[in-house]
């Protein structure tokens, strides 16, 4: 589709290539391949490195990096990726214009609706760019990170020499995810403010702004800040003649010089077995044997891929021909031991009635045995159980030598109250009655039958005894029956008061459990071990860093992106900030903690102090995490 797509048109930034369907049979299978014509020119770093003193020249690339932007978006098409060594300068005489190489990831109106195979480079991209964003708007961002760059390189050249922010020789950005994620405390940013140049802040304005769009086509289309009056940008390199000769004859002009090309370097890289991917500054070249022409600064930037391992060429002065025997085995190495580590130890319910069921949940690594009180050894590393608790119960969860526990809450239940069965009393037959109170709790008498029979003196005085032991014991029982009920009902509401009592001395959220959890959390960032990072966090989180909501997918790459993806991080949190607010069910944590990033292994440390608001939710998952300044 794209290579039908662009051979209908004639477009100035176009390579011409040609789609070749079952050409290279492998194992009994055809592929496809794609063969693109060979662009002589310069990679857009290295000529901002040759012209870096020549505003000129480089405000002409200003405006041609604009007209290009321009020309993509009118003809529906975003490169994706558009970064330093994408953009190759061809010389034009006293002109040059702008080629795109590498079309993995472009988009044609065909590709509506469609998502993006990679997300672009970091430092050329907004922070919230995903694969949903697959437009021919994508590339705005990346042009105004070039204009601001070239724009201080006009100001101060040693800004591009500056090896600390990237150097001449690197085709990375001037600028890196970090300093977008956190303008104010950036190295980069803070130096370019201040030089107080109106036309640097006015491009840093832009991207300082844009990089935390979640709607890339909302981001304004490139322009420039000013324009200028067009100059052949060789207008240095060319000195036309002092004065025209006295002689009638007209002298011919004399045209500029050619520009100086750097020195290139033929090498040849051989590998047994063959068919070793080769890569040039982390760009696939080819596969082995290869033959390739460099310039010196690419020479260092040359790696062998042998299973997944990159091996660098060392080039020596005079060598041209390089072989690597990947066919000797290395020795085996024991596999790592995996380290005891709880990851997740947690209640559905911490606060139940007696008798009633919970539901234990773990999740642990590590070689370890594994120990929960009050269940045994356990032979899974992740499980849940069932308990009925009928008490109070602290679980401690043991792995080699690492522990976490918590306390279930057990509120007894309310007792019922006795029934008291009376019997009925028996009619008295003599004028004489004993009159007692009635319990409270008996039911009233129901009258009996009076006998008709026939009853002798003797049978009367039995009855009349019978009658005044009976209402005696009626009396004495209601009595007891009393002081039962009162008895209990205080009893009841002593023990209801010290369930209430241990509740309160036992809460889910304390400075202690807190500080703990955020001691896995960090440890798991220092460690920059990804999947850890993320099961800290619940399926879905609010406010991560100025975003409305993300999904877990998201959230990793989020956090991929800042804090796995650079050549160093770690942090430091200060519990003497620590403030623990618990929220009914939740709990607000609020902590500052000291960052250290190094965004690539030559470049300086990065200090930044940044203060974190989270919320948890009863499982100690984060729902909630954001940057309250």
């Amino acid at each position: 589709q794209l290579a039908s797509f662009l051979r209908e048109k004639e477009l100035p930034w176009k390579v011409g290539f040609e789609f070749l369907d079952n050409e290279i049979l492998y194992e009994g299978q055809f592929y496809p391949v794609v063969k693109m014509d060979w662009v002589e020119g310069t990679p857009l770093n290295v000529f901002i490195d040759e012209y870096r003193s020549d505003a000129q020249a480089l405000s002409l690339l200003q405006k041609k990096l604009v007209e290009l932007d321009d020309n993509l978006e009118k003809n529906g098409v975003g490169h994706g990726d558009l970064k330093y060594n994408n953009i190759y300068i061809q010389y034009n005489g006293k002109d040059f214009n702008l080629k795109l190489i590498d079309y993995d990831s472009l988009y044609i109106p065909a590709f509506r609706g469609k998502k993006n195979l990679e997300t672009g480079s970091p430092g050329f991209q907004p922070l919230k760019r995903l694969s949903s964003h697959f437009s021919e708007t994508i590339d705005r961002f990346s042009i105004w990170v070039m204009l601001t760059t070239i724009e201080a390189v006009k100001t101060d050249p040693r800004v591009w020499m500056d090896m600390e922010q990237g150097g001449f020789n690197n085709e990375h950005s001037l600028f890196s995810a970090s300093d977008f994620f956190n303008p104010a405390s950036s190295t980069v940013i803070i130096k370019l403010k201040n030089y107080n140049n109106e036309g640097i802040n006015y491009y840093l304005d832009k991207i300082i702004g844009f990089s935390k769009i979640s709607d890339l086509s909302s981001i304004e289309k490139p322009r420039l800040f000013k324009e200028f009056e067009s100059i052949p940008f060789e207008h240095q390199k060319w000195v036309p003649p002092a004065a025209p000769s006295p002689l009638p004859v007209q002298q011919p002009i004399v045209p500029p010089p050619p520009p100086v090309r750097e020195k290139e370097y033929l090498i040849e890289i051989k590998t047994i077995p063959s068919g070793k991917d080769v890569l040039v500054g982390g760009n696939k070249k080819g596969i082995t044997p290869l033959r390739l022409q460099l310039l010196k600064q690419q020479l260092n930037t040359v790696e062998i891929v042998n299973e997944g391992d990159r091996l660098p060429l060392v080039y020596s002065d005079g060598i041209e021909s390089y072989e690597f025997d990947f066919s000797k085995k290395p020795k085996e190495t024991a596999p790592p031991i995996e380290q005891d580590e709880i990851i997740e130890f947690r209640a559905d319910r911490y606060t139940v009635q007696e008798g009633e069921l919970a539901t234990i949940n773990w999740n642990v690594k590590g070689t370890g045995k594994i120990h929960i009180s009050h269940m045994g050894d356990v032979e899974e590393k992740v499980g849940t159980k069932k308990v009925v608790l009928n008490n109070t119960t602290n679980y401690v969860l043991t792995v080699g030598t690492k522990n976490r526990s918590f306390t279930i809450n057990v509120q007894p239940k309310p007792k019922p109250a006795p029934v008291v069965t009376v019997p009925d009393p028996k009619p008295v037959t003599e004028d004489r009655y004993i009159h007692m109170p009635a319990p409270v709790t008996s039911p009233a008498p129901q009258p009996q039958p009076i006998p008709t029979s026939y009853s002798s003196p003797k049978t009367k005085n039995n009855k009349l005894l019978t009658g005044f032991l009976l209402f005696t014991g009626i009396a004495a029982l209601s009595f007891f029956a009393f002081s039962y009920f009162s008895g209990n009902s205080e009893q009841t509401a002593s023990e209801t008061t010290n369930a209430e009592v241990v509740e309160k001395k036992t809460p889910l959220f304390t400075q202690s459990s807190v500080t703990d959890f955020l001691n896995k959390l960090y440890g798991a960032y220092n460690k920059r071990d990804l999947q850890a990072i993320t099961a800290f966090y619940a399926p879905t989180v609010k406010e991560y860093y100025e975003s409305s909501s993300l999904g877990k997918d998201s959230l990793s790459k989020v956090i991929n992106d800042l804090f796995i993806t650079p050549a160093g991080y770690s942090c430091r949190p200060d519990f003497k900030t620590l403030q623990v607010q618990p929220q009914e069910q939740n709990c607000k944590v609020v902590i500052t903690v000291n960052e250290e990033l190094k965004s690539e292994a030559e470049s300086n440390t990065e200090n930044y102090t940044t203060t974190i608001e989270y919320i948890l939710d009863p499982s100690y998952k984060i729902i909630s995490e954001r940057n309250p300044g």
